[in-house]
Order: structure tokens, then C-alpha cells, then sequence
């Protein structure tokens, strides 16, 4: 089924220089097919891939490109796709669809938004290109419900959901691709929704799967249990029809040791902030400063929900994750609500947490246990108390909720996954919140990161700090940071 007619071979192997083998083995396993799914893991580069691939399934067949996408990293796709193309996309936000022009090539949307635009997309791409990253989003397999009509006859509604959504997309798209480091979140169950968004129609009802493949039976308290697994060997054999898998260590022979990553939050995107009012008046009677600390710790609280998402999935990857928060109560609001999270999915992953309240030999005992789990595993921990001068260096996510102000506190804080002895290539996240004081030091600061590429050990942070800091010292830039702060 998934057969397409022949990519002319001059289109195909069409991927930038600097890609790795297993990118273009990818391209060119999904441009063979009309629909594949590009199961690599975490950092593998999914998205250039699936970039590439879109680029080539539209130079072939003229067809207009749907990007669904976690709705926090609409912006970075986009900016991804104008970097490495000249199509300039169209971001779709919000939950009032309008007529998109046919001028536009590509659009980009959040999956909350997908089940509102679906009609206006499907009508749109008319036959044409989707690209679902994160496609475990869709996993969903109850898609309808029955009920009872007045005549007392049996009907059955189709539930609004994702999965639903999704697959009437994939429907009116001749060409369709997923991406996923984790497609199987808690059991094979979770496979056959996103298999139907791939290939519609070809993976038979969700009961007909679920006593093929997951040794359905009635649950305890009703309904079906399909916990289990059965036939693995025949799913195995029907998912290579799509999947192109790609594993963690073949990832991390091409990884640099360390990446940044800005990631910008729009206002629909941020969580509901904790109660600042007190905390803000107080700290503007101590002076800019204090202020300027606390409005970050605000911006904080606002990337919860995002932050509590990106940590699963990594998690979920098996990756180990260390989180800098600003205060102490922010600090063990997040290990409590990820700790549920975390024992919801089954995972059996360690959370640590800490902060000054605790006292010095508590950091000091939860670092050493940190970095003595091979991993998954999470260590949640205030950028005062586990900041400087810990090791933490067997890490592959650091996420700095609240953002840093200064070179010295980048650099110290970075420099905790990033230093000799470093075992993993390690990704730093700085998540940016459109419309708080994170704007300002993103705009003063934060772009200069991308002028630092190498930054690995204790031994290269002068030159890192002169890279970063440019002719200023740090001085004159937390003073240029203050002066521009409103009363």
C-alpha cells in the first residue's frame, strides 16, 4: 500500500552536504513510499529529516505541505524550514480557522488546534503533503462512541479528538509522514492509531487489532484490557512496511557534547503564573535588582506545562534530566507534579530535588545518586543551590527555567552538564516566554549563545565568557539589563 510512483532518482538523494548517513538513508526510504514514519531517537535530527523529505515530495509532485507539531515549537519548525529552504511558511494559531491563501506553500500548526483547522486543511492541501511530528499525540484508538439514539437504535459518534483529527487529515493527503522517538509511550495499543494515520484503512478496527496484537480481553471493571502483546513477530514484519528506525547510539556518534536551544512560548502556550503580586512588591522595595529576579522566577512558573511535556518525552526517551528553577517552592511544585507524571507512566524513574532550604550535604548526596543512575532519571534542582560547582556532567537535558542573567551564571550553569568528564552529549534549553522579562535578557543576551559552539570544559570558559559578553564585561551588561528595566 505504500507504494508510490517512482521519485525520479535525480530528486531523491537531494539533502544538504552536512547530513548524516542515517538522514539520507531516511529521506530516501520515506521518497520510495507515500507514507513512512521516521522512528529515531531523541536529537537524531527528526526534523531536518523531515524537512528534507517534505521538500522532495513537493518538488515531485507540486502539492502543498502541512507541518502538525507540538504547539510550543510551531515557531522553531518554522524557523527551521526558512533556514534550510526558501519557503516561507505560514504559522496557524488559534481555534477560528480562516480560508489559507494558495500562495502559501507550507503551514505550520499545534496539535491542540489540528481538530478546528482539519477542515479547512484538508480542502487546502487537496491531495497533498502532511508531516506529523510527534505522532504518538495521535495514539488515541477510541475514536467513536456509542450511545442510544430516541428510536432506540445503536449510533456511534466520532469522539473529538486528536487521533480523529489526524487521521481525517492524513485522508485528504496523498503523502504522509510521522515522526516519534517514543511510539510506543505504555503498550502496543498505542501503535494502531498511528499506524491508521499513516496508512488509512490498512491496519484493520482498533478491535480487530487489539485481539491480533495486544491478546485482548475483558478488563476487570468493563471494557477491554489491551495491556498485553501477542503475534509480535507479524507486527513487526507489517511496521517495516513504514518504519525507518534509527537508535541512540547511532545518534550520538554525530552529536556535538554540547547544543543550545532557545525556545520561545507564546502567550497561548504559557501555564496560568503562581500568585507574584506579595513577592513583587516586596522585591521592588529591596531595588532593581531583587525585582528583576523575581519578574524571572514569574516567567518561570508560566513554562510549566511546557516544561512538564518536554520532560517526559525525554524521560519517556530514557534520557537523563536535570532542571534549574528559580524558587524553592517553584522547585518542588515541579518534582511533585513530574514525580505523579512519572509513576502515572510506569516508568520507575528516580526524581531528586533540592534547593538552599535543604542544606549543602542534601545537594551534595542527591548529585552523587544523580550521577550514579545509569538513567532514565531527574534531578530538580534551584540554579542558586546546584548552580555552581557540582558535577552533574552524565546528563542529556539541562533546562534552565529561569533564565540566567548574567555570562557567569550561563556559563557556571551550563558548565555543570559540559565539563571534563562529560559522558553524554548534553542539550541546554533556555525556554523564553513571550511577554515577560525573559524578553529583555533574550534580546541583551541570550542571542549571543549562538556565537558559542564548543564550550566543553572548566578550561575554555575565559574564552567562552569573552565570546559571550563580547567588549563588556559582565558588569556593564547586568547595568545595561537594569537600566532598561521599567519602574
Amino acid at each position: 500500500m505504500t507504494a508510490s510512483p517512482l521519485i525520479p532518482s535525480t530528486l531523491r538523494p537531494w539533502v544538504p552536504e552536512f547530513a548524516v548517513d542515517y538522514q539520507r538513508e531516511g529521506v530516501q526510504w520515506a521518497t520510495e513510499r507515500n507514507a513512512a514514519y521516521f522512528v529515531w531517537a531523541a536529537g537524531a535530527g527528526k526534523t531536518l529529516g523531515a524537512i528534507w523529505t517534505g521538500l522532495v515530495w513537493q518538488a515531485y509532485s507540486g502539492k502543498k505541505v502541512i507541518v502538525v507539531t507540538k504547539a510550543p515549537v510551531r515557531d522553531q519548525f518554522r524557523r527551521e524550514i526558512e533556514r534550510f529552504s526558501t519557503i516561507r511558511p505560514q504559522v496557524l494559531t488559534g481555534r477560528t480557522p480562516h480560508p489559507i491563501p494558495q500562495a502559501i506553500d507550507w503551514v505550520v500548526l499545534g496539535w491542540p488546534t489540528l481538530a478546528a483547522w482539519q477542515p479547512e486543511l484538508s480542502r487546502w492541501a487537496r491531495g497533498g503533503i502532511v508531516i506529523f511530528d510527534e505522532l504518538h499525540y495521535a495514539r488515541a484508538w477510541k475514536r467513536v462512541a456509542r450511545r442510544i439514539s430516541s428510536n432506540n437504535r445503536i449510533v456511534w459518534d466520532n469522539l473529538d479528538n486528536i487521533s480523529n483529527a489526524a487521521a481525517a487529515l492524513s485522508k485528504a493527503c496523498r503523502y504522509r509522514l510521522g515522526l516519534s522517538a517514543t511510539p510506543v509511550p505504555n503498550s502496543l495499543m498505542d501503535l494502531w492509531s498511528q499506524q491508521d494515520v499513516l496508512e488509512p484503512g490498512c491496519w484493520d478496527t482498533s478491535w480487530n487489532y487489539a485481539h491480533e496484537y495486544c491478546d485482548a480481553s475483558p478488563g476487570e471493571y468493563g471494557g477491554l484490557d489491551t495491556s498485553g502483546k501477542s503475534n509480535v513477530g507479524r507486527l513487526k514484519k507489517n511496521l517495516r512496511r513504514t518504519w525507518h528506525r534509527v537508535k541512540q547510539a547511532q545518534v550520538n556518534r554525530f552529536l556535538p557534547p554540547k547544543r543550545r536551544q532557545l525556545v520561545y512560548l507564546r502567550k497561548e502556550d504559557q501555564s496560568r503564573p503562581a500568585a507574584f503580586k506579595q513577592d513583587l512588591r516586596r522585591a521592588a522595595k529591596k531595588g532593581k535588582q531583587n525585582l528583576l529576579e523575581m519578574r524571572l522566577m514569574e516567567a518561570a512558573t508560566r513554562k510549566q506545562k511546557w516544561l512538564v511535556d518536554t520532560v517526559m518525552d525525554a524521560l519517556i526517551c530514557k534520557q537523563k534530566v536535570v532542571i534549574f528553577t528559580g524558587r524553592q517552592k517553584d522547585c518542588e511544585k515541579l518534582a511533585e507534579v513530574l514525580s505523579k507524571k512519572i509513576e502515572k507512566q510506569g516508568l520507575g524513574c528516580p526524581v531528586w530535588f533540592g534547593h538552599g532550604g535543604f542544606g549543602p550535604a542534601h545537594v551534595d548526596t542527591t548529585c552523587v545518586e544523580y550521577m550514579a543512575q545509569p538513567g532514565p532519571a531527574l534531578l530538580v534542582g534551584t540554579g542558586d543551590a546546584y548552580g555552581e560547582g557540582k558535577n552533574l556532567q552524565d546528563t542529556d537535558l539541562l533546562v534552565l527555567s529561569m533564565l540566567p542573567y548574567t555570562p557567569g551564571q550561563i556559563l557556571q550553569r551550563e558548565n555543570r552538564v559540559a565539563r571534563l568528564g562529560q559522558t553524554r552529549p548534553a542539550l541546554v534549553l533556555y525556554p523564553i516566554a513571550e511577554g515577560t522579562e525573559d524578553e529583555r535578557i533574550a534580546s541583551i543576551l541570550l542571542p549571543k549563545l549562538e556565537q558559542v559552539s564548543e564550550a566543553v570544559g572548566d578550561e575554555e570558559a575565559e574564552a567562552v565568557m569573552a565570546a559571550v559578553a563580547g567588549d563588556e564585561d559582565e558588569e556593564e551588561i547586568l547595568a545595561r539589563i537594569l537600566w532598561e528595566m521599567d519602574d
